[in-house]
């Protein structure tokens, strides 16, 4: 049979996947946090550690995945210019940042163009896991690395240690979770925690205390959140025939709305699929982006779990207590690549 880990810390730090409306069942949960009353009820000092600030390399992930509402609102910046009485209802507030993106995107720092938030997120980060501009997928080369490669640097190489590294824990956190016997869990598991603290080791360095990760948060965290004020605008909704988002937290910390997700559809119906020439950004589904914000929540809370973490150093430690320490944080990484797989099949 299929074995289940416990995720109690994974559920207490996301508030896992808020919906203010039932959630059909393509949006449904991964079968990992299903516990079948295996969840356990967390101490005091667990909750005090889950609802600590997330680590910026942590946030960042989650922007990086998606970022594609970005290009979308510069997107709806170019209609806000062509199409006035559209937007005839938008306050002065949002009026100012639609015009901001069309004008200022590229030339000012808090407004960094895609290919500057792409040379920011993938020194660190790699590629997007998300859906990417144009029709490249997550494995395509990105042009930001093309520019890299002809200036003479080595841009993409930390990135790509950590879309490696990345991948090697999701793979033993699925090994450990779809175990068919007991037998062999401790090898298992100790697979896992040593994919955990090499990726432990690379994530450090850009912790909280690196001047290039502050800033580069700083910058592509305020065009994120400009972005984020235009959808869930209720003139700018209305443009398009939907409400916003409800949500407070969405499309950030695993908030799921249906709202948000079927305006994000919604755009890409009327804007893009009507461009002339054709956009580089492809139209999102509203399937699509609920599992991108699966992926952007799991991997930063699997992020910021192994950041964490106190990896086992006691080679005397009972199998159990590590069981009880780190599977929670299987949990977390198990999730991240379900939700991986499921932005690569047809939705």
């Amino acid at each position: 049979m299929l074995l289940l880990v416990r995720v109690e810390g994974a559920l207490n730090n996301r508030k896992s996947f808020k919906s203010g409306v039932e959630k059909p069942n393509h949006e449904r949960l991964d079968i990992s946090l299903y516990l079948t009353g295996r969840i356990k009820m967390t101490t005091d000092n667990q909750v005090a550690t889950t609802q600590a600030k997330p680590p910026l390399i942590a946030t960042m992930y989650e922007r990086w995945t998606l970022d594609c509402i970005i290009e979308l609102v510069q997107i709806i910046a170019k209609d806000f210019v062509y199409r006035p009485r559209q937007y005839r209802e938008a306050p002065p507030n949002i009026s100012e940042i639609l015009q901001n993106f069309l004008f200022l995107t590229g030339t000012e720092p808090k407004f960094p163009n895609w290919m500057q938030r792409s040379m920011t997120f993938e020194a660190i980060l790699g590629s997007s896991d998300g859906i990417g501009m144009g029709k490249e997928t997550k494995n395509s080369t990105p042009m930001a690395v093309a520019a890299g490669a002809e200036a003479g640097i080595n841009a993409p190489a930390e990135g790509a240690q950590f879309k490696m590294e990345s991948a090697r824990l999701r793979e033993t956190a699925r090994a450990y979770t779809e175990r068919q016997v007991t037998q062999g869990e401790g090898q298992l598991l100790q697979a896992f925690l040593d994919e955990g603290i090499t990726l432990q080791s690379y994530l450090r360095p850009i912790d909280d205390k690196n001047n290039v990760v502050i800033i580069g948060n700083t910058q592509t965290k305020a065009i994120f959140d400009a972005a984020v004020l235009v959808l869930r605008d209720q003139s700018v909704a209305g443009r398009f025939g939907r409400p916003p988002a409800t949500q407070k937290t969405w499309p950030l910390g695993g908030a799921l709305d249906e709202n948000g997700s079927l305006l994000i559809q919604e755009i890409g119906k009327v804007l893009i699929q009507s461009m002339t020439p054709p956009a580089t950004l492809m139209p999102i589904s509203q399937n699509k982006f609920a599992v991108m914000q699966r992926i952007a929540s799991y991997g930063s809370l699997t992020i910021t779990d192994v950041l964490r973490a106190n990896f086992p150093a006691d080679p005397g430690e009972s199998l159990e207590s590590r069981k009880n320490r780190f599977e929670p944080l299987i949990g977390a990484a198990y999730s991240w690549k379900t939700a991986l797989d499921s932005l690569t099949t047809p939705i």
